[in-house]
């Protein structure tokens, strides 16, 4: 960190600098900082008559190396909800979510869960990041019309409902 003393003709230029958290970011006294572990720091600089200060919060962050997929190419209905399943390392990665961002309106996102959900038959391109946008990864996805899936089966009556015309069971697409 650098600290600019003004007015430019002040004769006393010197600043002390301060952390408020020395276990997670140190400060020399040459203003150059040092994280020691994950955390927040405020970082203080006074000049050396006290009457002036300024302040800047650090945050010490392990960065995620490497994102990975369970799948880089999607098929659903309309309608059908998919989890995006990542694998963000190293294990103790600050963040370990992940933020999406599609292609076109066919997909709608949530992006709290990693859940994306088919809106309308088509394809997009589903982008998958880090928080911080570091890393990304790419899903390729198909979108088919709505699936009629039922869990019970179905039962047709004549008009009078005294005799059952048909049955099905429909497991996939009737």
């Amino acid at each position: 960190l650098e600290a600019l003393v003004s007015p430019e003709d002040t004769t006393d230029k010197a600043v002390v600098w301060t952390s408020d958290a020395e276990t997670i970011v140190s400060v020399s006294a040459d203003g150059k900082i040092t994280a020691h572990r994950v955390g927040e720091a405020t970082i203080t600089c006074k000049t050396a008559t006290g009457n002036k200060s300024d302040q800047v919060i650090v945050r010490v962050q392990i960065p995620a190396d490497s994102l990975e997929l369970e799948e880089t190419d999607i098929t659903l209905y309309v309608d059908e909800v998919r989890k995006i399943n990542a694998l963000i390392r190293p294990d103790n990665a600050t963040y370990k979510n992940v933020k999406m961002s599609a292609s076109n309106n066919l997909l709608a996102l949530d992006n709290e869960n990693a859940n994306i959900r088919g809106v309308a038959e088509g394809t997009c391109v589903l982008q998958v990041s880090t928080p911080d946008g570091s890393l990304t990864e790419t899903v390729f996805v198909t979108i088919l019309p709505a699936n009629h899936v039922y869990s019970d089966p179905v039962f047709v009556w004549n008009a009078d409902y005294t005799e059952c015309v048909a049955y099905r069971s429909c497991v996939n697409a009737c």
